[in-house]
């Protein structure tokens, strides 16, 4: 068995700059390879285990955490920001491909990113009740903030739905849901205006249609969630 040092993770690529992979200014990183093979799937090149690049998990966290950091203020005429307001964030959400079928590089991750002071969200295609269960998937489960669970349904499928590729993924609170003893889902079917850093409004569905009638914005099909390009 390899030693933590020694662990490597098989990526697809780091988006630095994401809005649409969970709510914030977010940097989203995209494993490589997935079994579950859901029909309909937007990243069917995540599939193959033979793509992508294998990369070292303390590399990785650097890397993630040095995208965090390069993140400037915002120059949106909307926010107002002080001299004294830290630049950088540290909002990390890993997707894929299945996180879960690299379960020692996940693990050996998070816990790098979160002893850095990092959010953390994770997107998987299995279902917590069914990670917990296995030592080899629940050891990551401890440093992730927010679990969102289950595989891509395209009849559940929204173009209103925000975070989300389908409805039945439920984006758990993994730190309630430890104390309470059952899971406990947030709300993310409340619409969302987002405003970035560099002054674009973001909205989905009707939403983005008022807007581009106010002369705000464009309705325009951007990356959604989960997408690679």
């Amino acid at each position: 068995m390899a030693v933590v040092a020694d662990l490597t993770v098989q990526i697809n690529r780091i988006v630095p700059d994401s809005y649409v992979d969970g709510p914030g200014r977010r940097v989203a990183v995209f494993f490589q390879g997935c079994a579950i093979g859901c029909r309909g799937c937007q990243n069917r090149a995540l599939w193959s285990h033979a793509g992508g690049e294998v990369v070292a998990v303390a590399d990785l966290a650097a890397r993630l955490l040095a995208e965090c950091d390069k993140a400037g203020p915002s120059t949106s005429p909307f926010v107002k920001l002080r001299k004294h307001l830290r630049t950088g964030h540290r909002n990390i959400t890993i997707s894929g491909g299945e996180p879960f079928e690299q379960p020692a590089a996940l693990a050996a991750l998070t816990r790098r990113l979160k002893s850095a002071g990092a959010h953390l969200i994770v997107y998987t295609g299995n279902v917590y009740e069914a990670l917990v269960q296995n030592p080899a998937t629940a050891e990551a489960l401890a440093d992730i903030d927010i679990l969102v669970d289950g595989p891509y349904i395209i009849g559940q499928d929204s173009s209103t739905m925000q975070y989300r590729g389908s409805r039945n993924q439920r984006p758990i609170d993994l730190a309630a849901t430890r104390r309470e003893g059952r899971v406990v889902t947030l709300d993310w079917d409340r619409p969302e205006l987002i405003i970035t850093h560099d002054g674009r409004i973001l909205a989905s569905g009707p939403l983005a249609d008022v807007l581009a009638g106010w002369g705000l914005g464009e309705a325009v099909s951007g990356r959604r969630c989960g997408q690679t390009s």
